[in-house]
């Protein structure tokens, strides 16, 4: 507490190595405490001097105490001859090692012979004795020296420490009681004094005779007021509980309740006391004076709802039942017997008024889940305003409440409908029917009520937009509601809302089986996906499906086309083209469709097969068609097909070009075995077909050139460079990978070489 202030803290320190050396017999602890202070302070002489007396006395100490008890044999004055015989002492006790204890008590007891009044030396022997356990002596010399002592309190000091002695340690109680007496006369109402006679006399059962020391202590002048309170409530206790004496208790009660009002044992005994006599408006008073002095509000409460007990039952008493009960309601909003109470006071008074406000304030505090017991409390605030104040308005309200909490109540719900058609309150009777609708269970009645809804919105508000919602929900009920699907047709229509207006045309189109008007809505339905929507997917699906009706209708297929450009859909552009071929009988016409057929498998569907189909079909048309003759060859050989494209050029007996073709498609193959399997077929078509084996060679090079080790190729070409050649050695063409080859010795053939 002192570490802002050094000062302050050296004081204390050398304040505490004084006390310990001078009265606790502790130069050891007295040591570090002035060391604490010379720290905080260095060069303080007091300390310094007291530490060096202290180093003295430890280095000399038999010099010195032998000294001190030299002086005290010589001294004449009694209190001298005392401090010297206890200074002794006390360095004997704290320095000698063997056989001090004999020699410390011989001094101790020589000292308090010499001044039988030294509580000094009384205190000091006490240390030693404590410390060896020797409580009986500890106890007599504690006694005589009380018995001696001059100063009331040293007196009180030694009496107190010789009734603990006496009491904890050697249970001596009759002895320890005198001693607490004694403090008694020094100290009226001293608290262990009275603590340890009140817990005796209560031992012992001896009530006068702790009466009796409760009135000495109250006699007291120097008491406090929580002192006397204490004091007057234990009285009071003994004479109502243990004495059964209620009627002298009362006076220490009164006296009490002008002290504490709401003190709990005081009210306690007034409950009895007037209890037993039935006056109940004198406790009436005592509660009401205590309720307003209580310190908190669950006190208020519960004084409050006692009070509101007592009262109610009172002829004159409703006014102060109703305040009781209405404090009892501010500290706790929903308690069940304050409610009940103050409804039957509230009646029984006729203040109509303020049950209705009970009453709300009681719904507005139950939660959803006391669903139940807020529509009883409903019901009846619903009774009272029809029937005690005649509020038509506020009736009606309450249905609207009861409906909300319970959406499925018919009984609130028809009388609202009934009083809001009555009245012409077109904007107040569809919420209601909304409700119900919303929480019926009967399909049929759900669809009725939303018809009926629908109407009101268009007969009385000429609200097309508002009857949508309704007659939307029929139809979620009654899929097949032709009334419901026309009304919202010709709204969606007027609205030009074209999503839900697809919607009700997808409907009616599944609920039509005439084939005409099917054809009509699906043809409506992909004008609408594809004008209005721009769902292309959808809109040629659904033209597609016209087609089923109307097979090659040209404003059909023409909408198509137009779609499956905008949606890039080529697939669809090419069934319609494929349509249009089957529903055209013009050659000319049909040549070009197919045509535009082919272009579009080529370029677009990236399709080569069906691209070749319909260029063969065009060909079987005009077989002089050299665009589809060229076109039908790039697109076999776009597919791979080389089988057509040589009964193409086989057809035409154009050889010469389908070796040419099968050349370079053999050159720009990048699959090894494609490359050879293409090479073998023109060097077949060189040696069969042209009868001209000797350019053949170039196709057996390329072979050699993915697989130098073909057999094949190898047999093939030596007899073609044997024939165009006569030297013993010769060059190749630069695309073969042998450079060069010699003849070797007679039937071991040819040796060729890389490189």
């Amino acid at each position: 507490l002192t570490e802002d202030d050094p000062e302050f803290e050296v004081v204390l320190w050398r304040e505490l190595g004084r006390l310990r050396r001078e009265d606790l017999m502790d130069d050891a602890g007295a040591v570090e405490a002035y060391e604490r202070a010379l720290a905080l302070r260095p060069g303080d002489e007091d300390v310094q001097r007291a530490l060096e007396q202290i180093t003295g006395v430890r280095e000399r100490w038999q010099e010195i105490s032998q000294h001190f008890i030299d002086q005290a044999d010589q001294a004449s004055d009694a209190t001298l001859k005392t401090s010297l015989l206890v200074r002794a002492a006390s360095i004997l006790w704290q320095y000698k090692k063997k056989g001090k204890n004999k020699e410390v008590d011989r001094l101790f007891k020589d000292a308090l012979e010499t001044d039988p009044a030294s509580s000094r030396a009384a205190r000091l022997y006490e240390i030693t004795l404590r410390e060896r356990g020797k409580w009986k002596d500890l106890g007599e010399v504690l006694l005589s020296a009380a018995k001696s002592a001059t100063g009331r309190d040293d007196q009180l000091g030694l009496l107190l420490a010789a009734a603990r002695v006496l009491s904890q340690k050697l249970d001596d109680k009759e002895r320890a009681m005198a001693c607490y007496e004694r403090v008694l006369e020094l100290v009226p109402a001293h608290d262990e004094a009275l603590g340890f006679l009140v817990s005796h006399f209560t031992e012992l059962e001896m009530w006068d005779h702790l009466v009796a020391l409760y009135e000495d202590a109250l006699r007291a002048r120097q008491l406090k007021a929580d002192a006397e309170q204490g004091i007057l409530l234990q009285i009071a206790m003994l004479h109502w509980r243990m004495l059964k004496r209620a009627e002298r208790a009362e006076p220490y009660f009164a006296r009490l309740r002008r002290a504490d009002p709401s003190q709990p044992v005081m009210l306690d005994f007034y409950r009895e006391f007037y209890g037993a006599t039935s006056d109940s408006s004198k406790l009436l008073a005592i509660l009401a004076d205590a309720q307003r002095r209580v310190g908190t509000d669950p006190e208020r409460a519960k004084l409050s709802l006692e009070i509101a007990r007592l009262a109610q039952d009172e002829p004159q008493g409703f006014e102060r039942a109703i305040d009781a009960w209405k404090i009892v309601l501010r500290h706790e909003a929903g308690h069940l017997e304050a409610l009940t109470a103050l409804k039957q006071l509230y009646r029984r008074s006729g203040k109509w008024n303020a049950l209705v406000e009970l009453l709300r304030a009681e719904v507005d505090t139950l939660g959803d889940d006391q669903r139940e017991q807020k529509l009883l409390l409903l019901r009846e605030l619903l009774a009272v305003y029809r029937d005690e104040l005649k509020l038509e308005a506020m009736v009606l309200s309450t249905y609207n409440t009861i409906l909300q909490v319970e959406p499925g109540s018919q009984e609130a719900a028809a009388e609202l409908a009934r009083t809001y058609e009555a009245m012409g309150r077109w904007n107040d009777l569809i919420p209601v029917l909304s409700r119900e609708a919303e929480t019926s269970s009967d399909p049929k009645r759900k669809v009725a009520l939303y018809a009926r809804i629908a109407k009101l919105w268009i007969d009385h508000f000429s609200n097309y937009n508002q009857a949508t919602a309704p007659l939307e929900q029929v139809l979620a009920l009654d899929p097949d509601n032709r009334e419901a699907l026309a009304q919202l047709k010709d709204i969606y229509s007027k609205k030009r809302a074209w999503k839900p207006l697809y919607a009700v045309l997808s409907k009616e189109e599944e609920l039509t089986t005439d084939a005409v008007q099917k054809r009509v809505l699906l043809s409506e339905l992909a004008n609408l996906a594809g004008e209005r929507l721009h769902e292309y997917p959808d809109a040629i699906a659904l033209y597609e499906r016209v087609l089923t009706f109307e097979p090659g209708a040209p404003r059909v297929l023409d909408a198509l086309e137009k779609l499956a450009e905008r949606a890039k859909d080529w697939p669809a552009m090419a069934r319609a083209l494929e349509q249009r071929v089957a529903h055209t009988d013009d050659v000319a016409a049909k040549i070009k469709l197919l045509s535009r057929l082919g272009s579009l498998h080529a370029e677009r569907t990236n399709d080569p097969a069906k691209a070749a189909d319909a260029w063969r079909r065009v060909l079987a048309l005009d077989p002089k068609n050299g665009r589809a003759m060229r076109t039908l060859r790039e697109a076999y050989l776009a597919a791979g097909d080389f089988e057509s494209v040589e009964a193409l050029y086989a057809e035409a007996g154009d050889f010469e070009g389908f070796v040419d073709v099968l050349g370079t498609a053999a050159d720009k193959a990048v699959d090894p075995a494609l490359k050879q399997r293409l090479s073998f077929r023109a060097a077949e078509i060189y040696e069969q077909k042209l009868n001209e084996s000797a350019r053949a060679f170039r196709s057996y090079e390329r072979v050699l050139s993915v697989d130098s080790k073909n057999a094949r190729a190898v047999a093939a070409l030596i007899p073609i460079y044997e024939r165009t050649t006569s030297g013993r050695a010769w060059r190749s063409s630069s695309r073969s990978p042998y450079r060069t080859c010699r003849r070797l010795p007679a039937k071991s053939g040819f040796h060729c070489s890389r490189g």
